[in-house]
């Protein structure tokens, strides 16, 4: 896993750099697996990326298109991914069909789509750690095993320890993101990370 030393981060987004042309080709931060949030009221930079959390929130998913990996990374199947669009809801006046010709499915439905359903594991991760931009899943896939991020930060905010299988738990930040965008998410986690470190400067 990564593990992240806040106190260390900079913010300088070269982990962001790093993730985003590494696996896109593109330098775009919007396509990095790993966001880094400056925290105006606590005055700290830190990096948000998949914690490989107790609970795996993101592993609920309806189309069975997220899975672990041998390291504990989240492996997104874009094969698999349906962004949960085909998930619905019959009424009284409709009922959802499918009909599959060659290898093009489509999914039919007279009635109702049911509501808040959409990128549910973009929804159910509370630190915004997975995020769908342009209809593809973003997570930390520790590049296979070898993390561009970790490689990038000269600051040594990064580092990556693929045999420490450390347990983190996110279920403290679950009622109070339940409402949050992904960019909101990172934001609230970051608040609370960076509370937690400036304690330690009073100390």
């Amino acid at each position: 896993m990564i593990k992240v030393d806040i106190g260390k981060c900079t913010g300088c987004r070269m982990c962001e750099t790093a993730c985003s042309f590494f696996h896109t080709g593109a330098i775009n931060r919007h396509m990095s697996r790993i966001k880094v949030i400056h925290h105006y009221g606590t005055g700290v930079d830190g990096p948000v990326l998949c914690r490989q959390c107790e609970e795996r929130y993101c592993m609920d998913c309806p189309s069975n298109a997220l899975s672990i990996g041998a390291l504990g990374q989240v492996i997104a199947s874009p094969t698999l991914c349906t962004l949960c669009k085909g998930s619905a809801t019959p009424t009284a006046k409709g009922t959802a069909s499918t009909l599959t010709g060659g290898h093009n499915k489509k999914v039919y439905f007279s009635g109702k789509l049911s509501q808040g359903i959409s990128k549910k594991c973009e929804r159910n991760c509370p630190i915004g750690a997975i995020e769908i931009f342009n209809d593809i899943v973003y997570v930390c896939d520790l590049c296979g095993g070898s993390p561009r991020c970790v490689a990038a930060c000269s600051e040594g905010a990064l580092s990556f320890v693929p045999e420490e299988k450390e347990t983190i738990s996110l279920q403290n930040l679950v009622i109070e993101s339940k409402k949050m965008n992904p960019t909101e998410k990172r934001s609230l986690y970051i608040a609370e990370q960076g509370q937690k470190l400036r304690d330690t400067w009073r100390n």
